[in-house]
């Protein structure tokens, strides 16, 4: 290793060693004490319930006005809608918005309104709004009435909800018939999505039990989750853990946002649920600065609630980097079968000036023709803003279509973030080509078999000797064929003359 290489290495260990993430002196924030809650009407007009839930059917549910509502100077009870049991004690105070909407079975009926009462329980001690006059008709008429509830202690108007408590709302119609024409009677239309009639007032449904005491910091030496921010946080509403429809945890400075989060859920009951949420902040290359951890829930209206708390997180710097490969990057040599070929690669690393001895982790994966996936690992030490050409030697056992598929990434470090400013990693750090394999051409001055067995053997010293022992062998059993052949000869002749002597 290189001494600058061992220099940066060495530099960014004891920065890491000094990563912190400490709780910022300054206050939480938090969501509004208060929000407006919705409670629809659901069921018979005679046992009725209030519901947070969102109305999702097409269809209305009717309710009948009784006809001596329509009768001069009186009133009837249209019907009575309850909420469930709160869990905890809250007040009912400030605005209060009643809607109602209403039509007629057939005719017009003039001069309607319609008076909610609310209380808590059914008590006497109820508050009482009124509507507007408008006259019904066989298409529907929304008919809306307001009022404020004082908030100030020992105020008459304030309804004051305990544990186990319920509200309840008494609906009463007053209306005039028209004489002069068959008029039907009035019915009031709720349970829809375009007829949702119900009562909407402030409420402080969600606590968010989030303090400093609620975040642990693990650093990166920590042997389980290391370098991970842990919150746990217990939330509970008012109206019950069913009408919380959505959990959150964010993680936010101005300029960055984390993403990498991950919850278990640890207790669950009827009123409230535990969470215990985890931040992988060395994952998701948090920058230095302050941070935000916000912890939020949805309800079934709408609101948003959330607990803040502020961190400063003083992280190591880290170079940003980007390795770089393409299809083109690859480029294979001498591809024939029973042949050791080469497989040539050139990636670069784009980046921050003079950082050297960077170490990424190359994957090579071959696809044989048979399917067979052969894996080769290496790790060239490049700089920054440079190339660098990578060879492995592949022996192509048969021929085929050979898939090469080449991946680079950092290690697994924080020495450096690759920041992919060349494009995303699925484009710069993945290649993959097919290699062809076939059967090597014969050339021209290729010779027989024979030939190449005898300039093998010509080349051999063995060759050499055996061949010098071979000649003396043969010329030593001509000289005795000779020889002997003389001998025979001779003693023909001697025979010959013998006989012709006794002639």
């Amino acid at each position: 290793m290189s001494k600058p290489s061992s220099i940066l290495i060495s530099i960014l260990i004891l920065i890491s060693a000094l990563t912190i993430i400490i709780p910022q002196d300054v206050e939480a924030a938090s969501s509004p004490g208060r929000q407006e809650v919705d409670f629809y009407m659901f069921g018979p007009a005679n046992d009725g319930n209030l519901s947070t839930e969102n109305p999702t059917s097409d269809e209305d549910t009717q309710a009948d006005c009784p006809d001596s509502g329509s009768k001069m100077g009186q009133q009837s009870t249209v019907g009575t809608w309850r909420s469930r049991s709160f869990t905890r004690g809250t007040t009912i105070s400030g605005d209060v918005y009643f809607d109602v909407w209403a039509k007629t079975t057939e005719g017009t009926v003039s001069d309607v309104d319609f008076t909610c009462q609310i209380s808590v329980n059914g008590d006497q001690d109820q508050q009482s709004f009124t509507t507007d006059q408008n006259d019904t008709h066989p298409s529907p008429e929304l008919f809306s009435a307001h009022a404020f509830l004082e908030s100030t202690p020992n105020s008459d108007t304030t309804l004051h909800v305990g544990t186990g408590d319920h509200i309840e709302i008494e609906i009463t119609y007053n209306g005039r018939d028209n004489f002069l024409e068959d008029s039907g009677h009035t019915v009031i239309l709720y349970e829809s999505i375009t007829h949702d009639s119900g009562i909407r007032f402030l409420l402080g449904g969600v606590t968010i039990d989030f303090a400093e005491n609620s975040i642990i910091v693990n650093d990166e030496n920590e042997a389980e989750d290391p370098s991970t921010v842990i919150v746990t946080t217990t939330l509970d509403y008012i109206m019950g853990l069913e009408d919380m429809v959505e959990f959150g945890f964010e993680a936010v400075t101005v300029d960055d946002e984390g993403e990498l989060f991950e919850y278990e859920i640890l207790e669950e009951e009827d009123d409230h649920i535990t969470l215990e949420w985890k931040w992988r902040y060395a994952d998701d290359y948090a920058a230095s600065g302050t941070w935000e951890l916000n912890v939020t829930c949805t309800d079934r209206s709408g609101n948003t609630w959330y607990q803040t708390q502020p961190l400063r997180i003083i992280t190591q710097i880290q170079p940003r980097l980007d390795f770089v490969l393409t299809d083109t990057s690859i480029i294979a040599t001498n591809t024939y079968e029973k042949k050791t070929g080469y497989i040539n690669v050139t990636f670069a690393c784009y980046g921050e000036e003079d950082i050297v001895g960077l170490i990424p982790y190359m994957i090579f994966k071959i696809t044989t023709p048979q399917g067979v996936v052969d894996t080769i690992i290496r790790q060239p030490p490049i700089d920054s803003n440079s190339e660098r050409i990578i060879t492995i030697d592949y022996y192509f056992n048969n021929t085929g279509s050979y898939i090469v598929n080449v991946e680079i990434n950092p290690r697994n470090t924080w020495s450096y973030w690759e920041a992919n400013d060349q494009g995303t990693s699925e484009d710069n750090n993945v290649a993959t080509v097919t290699i062809t394999v076939i059967t090597a051409p014969k050339k021209d001055d290729d010779q027989e078999w024979y030939e190449e067995l005898q300039d093998d053997l010509e080349n051999e010293v063995e060759y050499q000797a055996g061949l010098a022992a071979a000649v003396v062998v043969v010329i030593l059993v001509v000289f005795l064929i000779v020889r002997r052949r003389r001998e025979y000869e001779y003693e023909d002749d001697d025979e010959y003359e013998d006989d012709e002597y006794y002639e």
